[in-house]
């Protein structure tokens, strides 16, 4: 791979269109143009055999004459240096030839090069600057945590007609965005792009283009629900959902693991697996990055509702090591959340059962 500058400072704003891009590269990992293969240097070669090829009739019908006027040790000379040069040429046409034949194939496979490594810049809709400019794994990260931060905030609200001050803002309470890897075909995102991960080597992180986003809103009377495929690279979202609940018609919040398959880097993950315990390398330079293995598993946070609707999203994946995956909820982070949920839906179908308390307002309506 071609040596990359890190571009675009955590702290400068850039416009969307441009962090998309500096998105794409990185996860898309083109190589710059393949250089043009140089043209043999044939001139003197060239200029050399045009001699030979003047010098050879010129030698044997010198020597002709030579043996007719009774020179026959000159004839002789003469004969000697015109087969030499007779051999030179032939020597030469043979390399030139070789050389011609050789800068045609790899001109031909620079043609092919140029051709795929151009389809690859139009499918991502990226330019030659764009994979110059690569930004960090750390900056990737800040704008991932940004973007879920945004979706929970301001688009999550907007799709459902709420506004920011109908909930507190603490992630632990009010709202709560789950999210993770999208690890199966979804409409409207490419296989080629969603599968499109990013192995970093040098911190040993692994990073995912598109993921799945579901929000809860929780208020007094009930939970409000947005869900959505979000792809990453472009800033767009797919497959939207959105749901209103009253507390009580909650069936259930619950973890339970789901069958998957998604291919990833073998250093990425621990055994064991189908063969064998993995044993991982120290040094990972000596581990091929380009092996991959499916995981099978993932830990998915699910809620349900009599209608059988259900929300549900990729919380964990068991055979990824645990300081190898971004892009996710931390046990620190989802454990309280779920908690604090399972606490209010509690508290909310316990108060539902009980009865409204003497001169209680009545309870607001689903909007």
């Amino acid at each position: 791979m071609f040596a990359r500058t890190n571009a675009l400072s955590s702290q400068r704003i850039i416009p969307d269109d441009l962090k998309r891009r500096q998105i794409r590269a990185f996860f898309a990992r083109i190589d710059p143009e393949p250089p043009a293969p140089p043209q043999p240097e044939l001139l003197w070669a060239r200029r050399i055999r045009l001699a030979t090829y003047i010098l050879v009739p010129f030698g044997v019908i010198s020597s002709i004459l030579l043996l007719t006027n009774g020179a026959v040790e000159a004839a002789i000379v003469l004969l000697v240096l015109s087969a030499v040069a007779f051999v030179l040429n032939r020597i030469l046409h043979e390399h030139i030839r070789q050389a011609e034949m050789a800068y045609k194939l790899a001109h031909d496979q620079y043609a092919s090069d140029l051709a795929n490594h151009v389809n690859l810049l139009n499918s991502w809709h990226l330019s030659e600057y764009d994979i110059t400019k690569i930004p960090a794994g750390s900056q990737i990260d800040r704008w991932l945590t940004e973007d879920i931060a945004r979706i929970a905030n301001e688009v999550g609200l907007e799709s459902l007609g709420f506004v920011a001050e109908h909930f507190k803002l603490d992630s632990d309470r009010g709202i709560n965005p789950f999210y993770g890897p999208l690890l199966e075909s979804v409409y409207a995102i490419p296989d080629f792009q969603r599968k499109k991960f990013n192995f970093d080597v040098n911190s040993l992180k692994l990073r995912f283009p598109c993921y799945q986003v579901v929000v809860l809103y929780l208020t007094e009377e009930r939970i409000a629900v947005f869900a959505t495929d979000f792809n990453f690279l472009y800033n767009s979202f797919h497959n939207t959902r959105t749901y209103e609940y009253m507390y009580h018609d909650i069936v259930s919040i619950s973890t339970e693991d789901k069958e998957v398959k998604f291919d990833v880097p073998l250093i990425a993950v621990h055994g064991p697996m189908t063969t064998a315990t993995i044993n991982m390398p120290s040094d990972p330079s000596l581990f091929d990055l380009n092996t991959t293995v499916s995981i099978r598993v993932a830990k998915i946070f699910r809620l349900s509702v009599p209608s059988s609707d259900s929300m549900s999203v990729v919380i964990a994946i068991p055979e990824i090591r645990e300081e190898v995956l971004t892009g996710r909820i931390h046990p620190e982070i989802f454990e309280p959340r779920v908690q604090y949920i399972r606490s209010q839906l509690r508290k909310r179908q316990q108060a539902n059962a009980n009865g409204p308390a003497p001169g209680a307002p009545p309870p607001v309506p689903l909007q």
